[in-house]
């Protein structure tokens, strides 16, 4: 199927989207801004906006998110419930505009592949700005550290969100190579190749402990699921390594695994202090929290009573994204946020697309520690790709997708 000749000008919208990602988050910002500007101003002159949209299970469940999001500012309205309303403009925008990149012949594997070459080039350009503007002092600092002192040079992006990106272009890659055809030259597997093995190289390099958690847990999934009948064999023995591992050096690889790994702030040692300072915070407001914009208040009262100073001074998040919405807006828009996951969850077994699957689990993970849809780039990062696996296909029309899934595994 053509593309109409009405939508040819905007082929690159999709691109200019997924490839912002990873950017500063003032230029992702405008960069959206601009494309979804252009896009409606576009679609409306040439008529071809496709109003199916709002009946699709997807807009249903995040429109009402959103509602709740809004309604809650009746309660907890105050500078911070505009900015958040302003951050979550984008799950609803992304969507509409993603549904509407059917008709441009978008597909996964190919935003997929804009969005590594984004990612990688990043980095590159960080590597290239401190090798040029840098001195050996702090070069030699940045590259042995890390994690934020790495990240601060590309725009203050968080070390497990940058980690997270990566994670999702090495099981995107990993999934390529694994049903490519070696026998039609190297031209088609070598670039998923570089993605792959550049994405591990950046993973080690960030340093981010969360991000390799998740990582290696999301690995063992793969296994098993690729492996079918050998599951257990895989199982059995990277338990048996990771167990006399520890017997053989346990004091000595618990300490390397904590250094190695080892966060900025000392919050991130203590989740277990901090939530149930937060959980306290939340007594008499776990049906309705605080309200949106009221919840930074609930959990920094949490804090005082359980006399986190660090959490109370820096006003530390729960760093839990399910605590962190029953804080804003109670049990309610958590049970609307779950429902939302069964749903995805529900699409990426439907449609045996294992690369979804393994971008939902390490969103799920990444949540129970990290409240990363309370940011920007979260949340344009999790509605833009959560949209993109529900509402595109795999690979273009003509070709045709590999099955991935294997129902009976999960």
């Amino acid at each position: 199927m053509k593309v109409p000749l009405g939508l040819t000008k905007i082929k690159v919208l999709p691109v200019i989207l997924v490839a912002s990602i990873p950017l500063s988050l003032r230029i992702n910002s405008w960069l959206i801004i601009g494309s979804v500007f252009i896009f409606f101003i576009l679609s409306i002159l040439k008529k071809y906006f496709d109003w199916t949209f709002f009946r699709q299970t997807l807009f249903i469940i995040i429109g009402l998110i959103f509602l709740i999001l809004l309604i809650g500012t009746v309660r907890g309205f105050n500078s911070s419930a505009y900015v958040e309303v302003e951050s979550n403009l984008f799950l609803i925008v992304l969507p509409i505009i993603v549904y509407q990149c059917r008709k441009l012949k978008s597909s996964i594997s190919q935003l997929l592949n804009y969005f590594s070459i984004a990612s990688l080039s990043t980095v590159a350009l960080g590597l290239i700005k401190i090798l040029l503007f840098y001195d050996i002092e702090n070069r030699s600092s940045i590259l042995s550290e890390g994690h934020l002192e790495f990240t601060e040079v590309i725009g203050g992006i968080h070390p497990t969100y940058l980690s997270m990106y990566f994670i999702l272009v090495s099981f995107y890659s990993l999934e390529e190579l694994r049903h490519a055809s070696f026998s039609n030259g190297f031209i088609r597997w070598l670039p998923q190749l570089i993605y792959f093995v550049l994405s591990i190289v950046v993973l080690v390099f960030l340093r981010s402990q969360m991000a390799l958690m998740v990582f290696t847990t999301v690995v063992i999934f793969y296994l098993l699921v690729i492996t079918r009948k050998r599951a257990w064999l895989i199982a059995f023995f990277l338990f048996t390594v990771g167990l006399l591992t520890l017997l053989l050096d346990s004091e000595g690889t618990l300490s390397q695994l904590s250094y190695y790994g080892k966060n900025v702030s000392t919050a991130l040692d203590n989740r277990v202090v901090l939530w149930k300072a937060v959980i306290n915070g939340l007594k008499g407001n776990v049906l309705f929290g605080a309200g949106t914009g009221g919840e930074q208040a609930l959990i920094n009262e949490g804090y005082r009573q359980a006399s986190f100073s660090e959490g109370l001074e820096n006003s530390f998040n729960a760093h839990n994204q399910y605590l962190q919405f029953v804080c804003r807006n109670g049990l309610i828009e958590l049970g609307v946020f779950l429902a939302l996951l069964i749903y995805c969850f529900w699409k990426a077994q439907h449609q045996q697309n294992l690369v979804f699957m393994l971008f939902l689990i390490s969103f799920s993970l990444l949540m129970l520690t990290e409240s990363c849809l309370n940011t920007q780039r979260g949340i344009v990062f999790f509605y833009f790709f959560v949209s993109v696996f529900v509402f595109l296909p795999y690979k273009s029309d003509k070709t045709v997708p590999h099955p991935t899934l294997d129902k009976s595994i999960i």
